[in-house]
C-alpha cells in the first residue's frame, strides 16, 4: 500500500475500548479531486467517530465543506457550503471480494477495507464530498439561466428576444402534431 501524503492513516491498535474522537481541520489543497467539476475552496472540517467491534472498525461522523462550482442555469460561478454525515464499516482486506464482477447492494457502498492494522479515513471523506453536491447546483433557486436565443444571463439583464415562437427545427413536427389534434 503505497503512502500518499494526502491520506489520513489510523493504526487500529491505537483505537481504545470506548472508541477514538478524530477532528480534524485539513486546508483545501488536501482535497485536489482530478475529475470533479468543483474545487473545495476552505479547510474541510471533520469530526468522526471510531470503534473497533473485533475485526470490524467503524466510523461515523460529520463534514463541513465549501466548494466552488458553476451554475447549472447561468454558468455563473458560486460558492456552495455543505454539511454531511456518513457511516463507513471498514473490514480486512482479507474479506475483499475477488476482482470478478459483483453485484453491489445498498449496505456495500459503505464498507470499506484495511490491512496491515491501518485505514484510510480520507477516501470516504472525499467520497462523501462529491456525494453531497448536488447533481445539477443552482446559485440560487431562482436562478432564470440564460437565454436560449442569444445567451443573457436572465439573472443580469432582460433580453429583448422573441421567445414566444421560436421553435427547434428537429422540433417543429410535434406543433403540428398539436395542431392536427385541435381540429
Amino acid at each position: 500500500m503505497k503512502n500518499n501524503p494526502s491520506d489520513i492513516w489510523i493504526d487500529i491498535t491505537d483505537i481504545p475500548k470506548e472508541g477514538l474522537n478524530l477532528e480534524v481541520m485539513k486546508d483545501a489543497s488536501f482535497f485536489k479531486i482530478e475529475e470533479a467539476d468543483f474545487r473545495i475552496i476552505k479547510p474541510v472540517s471533520i469530526h468522526c467517530n471510531i470503534t473497533k467491534v473485533g475485526d470490524d472498525i467503524y466510523l461515523q461522523g460529520k463534514i463541513s465543506f465549501t466548494i466552488e462550482t458553476n451554475c447549472s442555469r447561468c454558468v455563473a460561478s458560486f460558492t456552495l457550503s455543505g454539511d454531511t454525515e456518513f457511516k463507513v464499516t471498514y473490514l480486512p482486506e482479507t474479506l475483499r471480494p475477488s476482482d470478478e464482477e459483483v453485484e453491489l447492494t445498498r449496505s456495500d457502498m459503505d464498507v470499506s477495507y484495511y490491512s496491515n492494522n491501518r485505514l484510510n479515513i480520507i477516501l470516504p471523506v472525499r467520497d462523501q464530498i462529491v456525494l453531497a453536491i448536488p447533481i445539477k447546483p443552482l446559485c440560487t433557486p431562482e436562478c432564470a439561466g440564460l437565454c436560449p436565443v442569444c445567451g443573457q444571463n436572465l439573472n443580469i439583464r432582460r433580453c429583448s428576444c422573441d421567445k414566444s415562437e421560436e421553435i427547434d427545427p428537429r422540433l417543429s413536427i410535434l406543433k403540428e402534431l398539436k395542431l392536427k389534434k385541435k381540429q
